[in-house]
C-alpha cells in the first residue's frame, strides 16, 4: 500500500513538472511601443510647388508659414494660438527632413528641443526649461497680460495698430514683433541671480517699456523711456 502510494506522488510530481517547463519557455512579451521608429516630419513640398513658393495656412487656430526652398534649406515658423502664446520653429534639409525643431518665447528658446540627422534619426533631445529658475515663460506671459499689455481671451491688446487682433497664432505673430525678450542665467548676470529683461515698443506710441524680472522671485522693475520715431 506504502508502495503504491508513493508511485502515485512521483506521478503526480512529475505531471506538475511537465506542465510547469511549457510555461517556463513562452516568450517574453516585448515593449512593441519602445521599439516603434520615431516619424519624423518632412517639408511640404506639394503645398509650397516643390518649394518654389511660400505658403501661409491657419490650421487649428495655429498660422504656419512655409518658406520656399533655400540652399541650406526650407524651414517653418508656427504660431500657437493666443492662448498658448509661441511659436515653433522647424529647419529642414534640402532633402525636406527635418533638422531641428525649437519653440521660443521671443528671443528664449523653450519647451523640448530637437535635432535629427539627415536620415531623420533623432540625435539629440534637449529640455530648455531646465535653465529657468522659479519663474517660468508661463509666468512671464501672464505678467505681461496682468500688466494689461493685451488680453489672450479677446484679442485686445494695446501693442500693435489693431486695437482687437485675432486670437489664432496672428495674435502672437503682430505682438511679438514690439517685443525683445531675454533670458540671462545666473553665471551670466552682474548679481548672480537669473532675471528676464523685457522691452516693449508699441506701435506710433514714441515709448519703450522695460521690465527686469527676478529669474527666482517675480519682483519686478518698470521703466518707461520716450524715443523719437522717424516714421
Amino acid at each position: 500500500m506504502k508502495r503504491i502510494t508513493i508511485v502515485f506522488l512521483l506521478l503526480c510530481l512529475l505531471q506538475t513538472a511537465g506542465c510547469a517547463q511549457p510555461m517556463s519557455k513562452q516568450p517574453v512579451k516585448k515593449d512593441t511601443i519602445m521599439q516603434q521608429s520615431r516619424e519624423v516630419e518632412r517639408y511640404d513640398f506639394e503645398a509650397t510647388k516643390n518649394g518654389t513658393e511660400a505658403v501661409v495656412i491657419e490650421q487649428d487656430g495655429w498660422i504656419i508659414e512655409k518658406s520656399s526652398m533655400w540652399p541650406s534649406g526650407p524651414f517653418y515658423n508656427e504660431y500657437a494660438p493666443a492662448k498658448d502664446f509661441y511659436e515653433i520653429q522647424k529647419l529642414f534639409y534640402p532633402s525636406g527632413i527635418m533638422r531641428t525643431k525649437t519653440a521660443f518665447l521671443g528671443n528664449v528658446v523653450i519647451g523640448i528641443r530637437e535635432e535629427y540627422d539627415r536620415e531623420g534619426n533623432l540625435i539629440k533631445v534637449v529640455d530648455e526649461d531646465r535653465k529657468f529658475g522659479k519663474i517660468k515663460p508661463r509666468d512671464i506671459v501672464e505678467l505681461l497680460e496682468k500688466e494689461g499689455w493685451f488680453n489672450r481671451e479677446t484679442g485686445e491688446n494695446r501693442i500693435t495698430e489693431e486695437a482687437i487682433l485675432p486670437t489664432t497664432g496672428a495674435f502672437y505673430r503682430a505682438i511679438i514683433k514690439h517685443l525683445d525678450i531675454i533670458y540671462i542665467l545666473p553665471e551670466r548676470s552682474r548679481t548672480g541671480r537669473s532675471y528676464w529683461h523685457i522691452e516693449i515698443e508699441p506701435r506710433f506710441f514714441g515709448y519703450v517699456t522695460t521690465y527686469i524680472i527676478d529669474g527666482e522671485t517675480g519682483e519686478f522693475s518698470k521703466e518707461k523711456k520716450f524715443v523719437m520715431k522717424y516714421e
